[in-house]
């Protein structure tokens, strides 16, 4: 009665198969072996408008499957129901199948980093990523769905002291009809302001990401057999990120015409997250670009140790899934610098004692602003190692040696060598040779020797690969 690792559950209802004195309650059937049990239904399904619209052999422009909201066992699910015949082709029941709805917006959560809510067509709580619930007025949710053709709803919400953005519009199944409103929020804290084309891609992207999660989970076919046991197959796959899943179609019925689907969407969803990625990324380099305008650093800097740190990380054999964290890393090194008053960050002068205290809080700063973001958690190892030293003397948490992670010692040197080599309003560059004589000097003290010896062996190589290559900044 469930499948695995897609959290479905089935309940079947067999009309006309039993005596009224033999007649169970409930029913369950397995797909382990390809056998299957089964009994009545309970008449809490029978009664659903979906359920009677199979029963009585409806269609209509979308085939002859049907949804419906319920609750089961006190959750909410979203049902699609079909017809099941016998091999005369006679009906003998109908075959639901369910997903909770926490589980179909955790999922969306993890794709999205959105915080999501679905909301009934009264602006009732349905169910939400959010810890604490919230609803919408009656007249908001009714005027979202009328005007959901014409335009885009948005508004700002708190919850739990954190300000967001949350973005509303109607949520349907298969075209049916609207089942009620979503909601899809971004914490204000963790955005550079947006434009107004920048918000409707991220809802278009949301929309995108909806569709393909409802069209991964709400599979029906008129008979269980082995190629559902195979599509059951490929979407675990799917879900642990192979996207290079392929089903052979088996014969010419409805079950091999789902699958020659499953497939068409693998290959769409390989590519919307390609592109969400892409996106990201490029958030990224909006945050980078945005300290830099706000702290007064040199034009650039950001994209120069990212290039550099990467470069130097491919050069010492880091694993290529490794490095994509390291860019994200080096582009956020100092987004904690975001939390520091301007008073200190834009002070002309030497900081004070006092003042270096706050300072230093920067890379604990940076933490805070992104552990809750899933995406860039492995990336955390630059934005919070990357003052430590190699005698223990760093901050913020005094590491030494081998203890501080590789990513953070390669990045560190590069950092240095690009922010004494630039202008800076306190201070004026310095040569080329005076810089690689201090990082000679702080070999072993501040710098992993390792590190310092490949450093300049990488600065050698990209010098002999002419001026069309990433060069350091001299």
């Amino acid at each position: 009665s469930r499948l695995a690792h897609l959290y479905l559950e089935a309940r079947f209802t067999f009309p006309g198969l039993f005596s009224a004195a033999t007649r169970p309650t409930n029913c369950q059937c397995t797909v382990e072996k390809e056998e299957f049990d089964f009994v009545s239904g309970a008449e809490t399904f029978r009664q659903q408008t979906f359920v009677q619209a199979t029963l009585k052999q409806e269609t209509d422009a979308l085939g002859n499957k049907f949804t419906g909201l319920m609750r089961l066992d006190e959750e909410q699910f979203l049902w699609i129901a079909g017809p099941v015949f016998n091999h005369h082709g006679e009906l003998v029941g109908a075959v639901l199948v369910g997903r909770r709805l926490d589980t179909l917006i955790r999922g969306m959560r993890e794709a999205t980093l959105a915080q999501i809510t679905l909301y009934d067509l009264d602006g009732r709580h349905l169910a939400s990523t959010f810890l604490d619930e919230n609803e919408i007025s009656t007249e908001l949710a009714t005027e979202v769905l009328s005007r959901q053709e014409d335009e885009t709803f948005m508004r700002r919400v708190t919850l739990a002291d954190i300000p967001y953005r949350q973005i509303l519009s109607a949520w349907n199944v298969r075209g049916e009809r609207d089942y009620g409103v979503l909601g899809v929020a971004f914490a204000e804290n963790f955005l550079v302001r947006l434009s107004q084309q920048t918000w409707i891609q991220v809802l278009i992207w949301a929309a995108i990401v909806l569709f393909m999660v409802l069209e991964v989970g709400l599979f029906i076919a008129q008979r269980f057999s082995r190629p559902i046991v195979n599509l059951q197959q490929a979407a675990i796959k799917v879900s642990q990120g192979n996207f290079a899943v392929a089903v052979e179609p088996v014969g010419h019925d409805e079950v091999a015409a789902l699958t020659t689907e499953f497939n068409k969407m693998v290959g769409r969803l390989k590519n919307a997250r390609t592109d969400i990625v892409t996106a990201y990324d490029r958030t990224l380099l909006g945050w980078a670009k945005a300290l830099e305008l706000r702290d007064g650093e040199t034009e650039g800097h950001s994209q120069r140790v990212t290039a550099l740190t990467v470069r130097l990380a491919e050069m010492m054999g880091v694993d290529k899934k490794q490095i994509v964290h390291i860019r994200r890393g080096a582009l956020l090194h100092d987004i904690g610098k975001m939390a520091i008053p301007d008073s200190i960050l834009l002070k002309p002068g030497k900081l004070t004692e006092e003042e270096w205290q706050i300072m230093r809080q920067h890379p604990t700063y940076a933490v805070e602003m992104l552990k809750n973001i899933p995406f860039l958690q492995p990336a955390l190892d630059i934005p919070k190692y990357h003052h430590e030293k190699w005698d223990g003397s760093g901050y913020p948490s005094g590491l030494k040696g081998e203890e501080i992670p590789l990513p953070a010692r390669i990045f560190s040197i590069v950092d240095y060598w690009d922010a004494l080599l630039s202008n800076r309003p306190y201070r004026a560059s310095m040569s080329v040779e005076k810089v690689t004589a201090l990082i000679h000097q702080e070999k072993g003290q501040h710098f992993d020797p390792a590190v310092v010896e490949m450093f300049f062996q990488m600065l050698k190589t990209l010098k002999s690969e002419g001026p069309d290559q990433d060069e350091p900044n001299a």
